[in-house]
């Protein structure tokens, strides 16, 4: 009984929850891993434009998951003033608003 007992725990933590920066970091690890088979292959079985092209595709994909996005300040700013124009009509004060 002890030895379910474990291992339900075991399980437990394995499956933890995996912060964005974890999931991001093993996604990158995979992209590599596929990167060096695919070198490796072309080692062995010889050079191909596919090979380079799937290495490259991997590359960008690896920059991607890093690369920040660009913030779209202008949908923002449009969020922000539509919210405070809701409150007003609600009748928040013009000097609590903001």
């Amino acid at each position: 009984m002890s030895e379910s007992f474990e291992q339900y725990f075991a399980q437990k933590e394995e499956g933890k929850e995996k912060s964005p920066e974890e999931i991001k970091k093993e996604k990158a690890l995979l992209l590599a891993e596929e990167i060096k088979k695919i070198k490796e292959r072309m080692k062995k079985e010889g050079e191909t434009v596919e090979g380079y092209q799937r290495i490259i595709e991997l590359g960008q994909e690896i920059e991607e998951l890093y690369e920040d996005k660009e913030r779209n300040y202008e949908a923002e700013v449009k969020t922000i003033v539509a919210n405070l124009k809701q409150a007003l009509k609600k009748g928040a004060n013009k000097n609590t608003v903001a």
